[in-house]
């Protein structure tokens, strides 16, 4: 519904490092979504408004005696869903390293096997193919 619609996101930064979401949504009505994260010793909030908010002198004075006296707030330049997005391809880019780097493992194991295999024929001793045995056991686990 039109009523759902965003008008105003705001940027709060240097929040104390124990505000709490349920926190800032005390601070208005017209809060309709919170991102909360770290950053340094302090949080860093993006604050989505459901209509255009005034920042009264008094709204001020409750942000900072709730969220710490050295909070800044600004128009923030990305919404909460854009940055939900970003996460999430960056996670996913994380992910495909993950498979690389394992694939590469596994390959190397099997040329490492093969070796292996050349070497139990030509050394038929039996410390030799009990290492052989154990190296055979390693398995590469997938996650």
């Amino acid at each position: 519904s039109k009523n759902d619609e965003i008008k105003l996101t705001i940027e709060f930064n240097d929040l104390n490092k124990n505000v709490t979401k349920s926190k800032i949504y005390e601070l208005s009505d017209d809060i309709k979504d919170v991102k909360l994260y770290p950053k340094g010793d302090k949080k860093t909030a993006l604050v989505e408004f459901k209509k255009k908010f005034i920042f009264s002198e008094r709204f001020i004075e409750y942000l900072k005696y709730t969220c710490g006296s050295d909070v800044t707030f600004k128009p923030a330049t990305h919404s909460i869903k854009q940055v939900l997005e970003r996460e999430l391809s960056n996670e996913i880019e994380r992910s495909k390293d993950k498979d690389f780097i394992i694939s590469q493992l596994k390959n190397e194991l099997k040329q490492s096997q093969k070796l292996i295999n050349k070497l139990s024929k030509t050394e038929p001793l039996i410390e030799t193919t009990k290492i052989i045995d154990q190296i055979k056991e390693i398995k590469i686990e997938d996650n």
